[in-house]
């Protein structure tokens, strides 16, 4: 934070009196009364200033110092009113990128611009700057810019910022006050996601939303505005617990519980206004609703707004109506300071009149290292299309956003030939599905949170977690005092050796959950946390019939092995990983996987030993499986005698790439395709190659496939 802002709004802090102990209160009269020492002083770098920092200001708050005598010092404050606002500032360069895309070159009239989340003003300043720089007299271009926000402070910010800045762009200095009267009718105080008796879109832009022309079916607008610019809030739609306490809980909660209210009744939100809510999809609805025939908005959001499963719907629509222009995902994961660890995404829209030509989908480039400048990397591009979406993600309609063209083809190419392991319609009722699958949630540490317990007793059964089990290895980590550890060698050599669990739940609530799954003896499932860091995605996992917390998803087939067989395998990995974006792998995510259906396990090919595939693919999960005494009955139904010891690192390895090589072969793909899926799993040469030097995965997969071949 600068010094000299600094100074300047602890001399404003002095001269307000505040009204009580709110912090914030003390903090809105302060910025206030520095904005306007500033405006009536016409000093526009102040207040750009100003402006340019309010959202981290919203961590900051006035405090009397030395007992009251000592005058006013600014200290940080939690970052809960910064979230709850969704007030993070858009980066100069990512601001910069919003306006190349929504106003790469002059329009032929003066267009109308808006922010409908607009702070303090960041994204109007860039659009007046744009405009300016295209030819508009900067009184003209100031005159383009409306803007929305919930918070009057930073609306008063924004109005006086985009002043300043046209004053700087060559506008008069005396048509300051002038301006700013003309500009407060644009840009207003309110919520663009609802309609209240302060401001409704129609009746407060009606130059705007009320033209002559056709109308949204949706909204009843007519006209629209021209270019839309938006960073909107990225929050969920609930207010957590540990934010706030005593009536300050209870008074967040009611207004979070009646705007949710008012987005899923209003009516204006039928795409993105059902389940949990998360505040930047029905902004992007928004934004695409309020443009005009012809028009262009361009977005920074989470990646999720495209992938998420509540964005299907829009997605579809968007694809449906040629609105989706392009989505262009960010490198830098961590680059965003209101979402650390979210990727962020800049989306174009448009808004197609009756005879405007058709493409052919949405560009799509991912993790684009210059948002400014994507060209270099545009080889890697493909095109997302409504057709490419309802094969691969028929049931939620949600986009995959792809590495690279190559893989948005290979995918495709096993969807075409294998469909999904579980099709649902629309209201979420299966359709169909060849393996009899099904996938299920076991023991939800947070709705259940109250039957937990943190030591054994009379009936509780341990909770096994999805981080003490690896690819077909039910003990790859244990719990020790506190932390998690890699099991010894003396651990691992006795079979009747479990993973030390933290909690314990009752047997009845295991049993009420999923006690039909537990006849068989033994469970399978895979890990729902997963990230495209790791060097493998999807880990499925046999382990004894037990509790186990809902980070391990149980899985139910009537070929429940040859099923674990087939995730265990490379390609089917490739597949939920290039769908999956690094995110985690959620139940829908894996019912829509092109799996091989138990029918095409039935030839018998050259190295399968006269074996059926089926039979074959079985043999060699029980190569690979890393077994304990518990897994008896798995071992029983694999026809093996006695439960084996655990394999060894190089028998194991062995079996995964016999794995691997068969399900390459069945999504029929060739050695070239396979040397390019291979080389996707970047974490995994880098163990490979910390280990021995080699990618030796590579070489045990590719030896595998040309091993096995085919029948004619």
């Amino acid at each position: 934070m600068d010094d000299a802002l600094l100074g300047r709004l602890e001399a404003a802090a002095t001269r307000v009196e505040p009204a009580g102990p709110d912090g914030d209160a003390w903090r809105r009269a302060s910025v206030l009364a520095e904005l306007d020492r500033a405006v009536l002083a016409r000093h526009g770098a102040d207040v750009l200033a100003l402006a340019g920092r309010y959202d981290q200001l919203l961590e900051l708050a006035p405090v009397r110092v030395g007992g009251g005598d000592g005058g006013v010092r600014w200290q940080r404050v939690a970052k809960h009113g910064r979230r709850r606002l969704g007030a993070f500032a858009t980066p100069p360069q990512l601001a910069a990128a919003l306006a190349d895309r929504a106003l790469p070159t002059p329009r032929a009239n003066p267009p109308a611009v808006l922010d409908p989340a607009c702070g303090a003003g960041a994204l109007l300043l860039v659009a007046l700057d744009r405009l300016v720089g295209q030819g508009l007299a900067p009184d003209t271009a100031v005159r383009c810019l409306h803007g929305v926000d919930v918070d009057p402070t930073a609306v008063a910010l924004a109005r006086a910022a985009v002043v300043a800045g046209a004053v700087r762009g060559g506008a008069d200095p005396a048509t300051w006050a002038d301006l700013l009267a003309d500009v407060a009718h644009r840009i207003v105080v309110g919520d663009a996601l609802v309609d209240t008796p302060a401001m409704t879109w129609r009746t407060t832009f009606t130059e705007v939303l009320a033209r002559p022309g056709p109308r949204d079916p949706v909204t009843g607008w007519s006209g629209g505005f021209d270019v839309v610019l938006a960073n909107p809030p990225w929050e969920r739609l609930k207010v957590p617990r540990a934010e706030h306490q005593g009536d300050d809980l209870d008074v967040q909660r009611g207004y979070v519980r009646d705007r949710v209210r008012a987005v899923r009744e209003g009516g204006r939100h039928p795409l993105t206004g059902s389940g949990d809510l998360n505040a930047h999809l029905p902004f992007l609805e928004t934004c695409w609703r309020l443009l005009a025939d012809g028009g262009t908005a361009a977005l920074l959001v989470p990646e999720g707004a495209v992938t998420d499963r509540q964005a299907g719907a829009l997605v579809r629509a968007l694809l449906d109506a040629d609105a989706l222009v392009s989505v262009h995902t960010l490198a830098d994961r961590a680059g965003f300071v209101g979402a650390p660890g979210v990727r962020a995404a800049l989306i174009t829209l448009r808004r197609n009149g009756s005879g405007a030509s058709k493409t052919t989908g949405a560009e799509v480039l991912t993790r684009v290292a210059d948002a400014r400048d994507p060209q270099v990397e545009r080889a890697r591009s493909w095109r997302l299309t409504a057709d490419l979406v309802r094969r691969v993600n028929p049931g939620s309609g949600t986009a995959v956003l792809f590495r690279s063209g190559r893989d948005a083809a290979l995918v495709a190419a096993a969807h075409e030939r294998f469909g999904v392991l579980l099709e649902r319609d629309r209201a979420g009722d299966v359709v169909h599905g060849r393996w009899g699958f099904r996938a299920r949630t076991p023991i939800h540490l947070s709705r259940e949170a109250r039957h937990v317990r943190t030591a054994a007793g009379a009936g509780l059964l341990p909770l096994g977690e999805a981080k003490l089990a690896g690819l077909l290895d039910p003990r790859a980590a244990t719990w020790d005092g506190g932390r998690v550890r890699p099991p010894t060698v003396d651990e691992l050599a006795d079979p009747g050796w479990s993973p030390r669990t933290r909690w314990w739940v009752p047997t009845e609530l295991v049993e009420a959950r999923y006690g039909d799954l537990l006849t068989r003896g033994w469970l399978a499932g895979y890990r729902i946390v997963s990230t495209d860091k790791t060097a493998r995605t999807l880990l499925p996992v046999a382990v004894p019939a037990g509790a186990y917390a809902n980070s391990l998803a149980l899985l139910e087939s009537p070929d429940l092995p040859l099923l674990l067989a087939a995730f265990a395998s490379i390609p089917i990995d490739y597949v939920a990983r290039a769908k999956s974006g690094g995110h985690n792998l959620s139940l829908f995510k894996v019912e829509q996987l092109p799996v091989p259906g138990p029918g095409c396990y039935q030839a018998i090919w050259r190295g399968t030993d006269g074996l059926t595939l089926g039979e074959w693919a079985l043999r060699r999960l029980a190569d690979a499986v890393g077994w304990c005494a518990a897994l008896a009955p798995l071992a029983g139904e694999l026809g093996l005698d006695v439960v084996p010891p655990v394999p060894s690192p190089q028998a194991r390895a062995l079996a995964l790439a016999d794995l691997d090589a068969l399900h390459a072969h069945l999504l029929g793909w060739t050695t070239s395709d396979l040397e390019h899926v291979l080389g996707t799993f970047g974490a995994l040469r880098a163990a490979d190659e910390a280990r021995s030097g080699r990618f030796v995965t590579r070489e045990r997969v590719l030896a595998a496939f040309e091993r096995l071949t085919p029948a004619a």
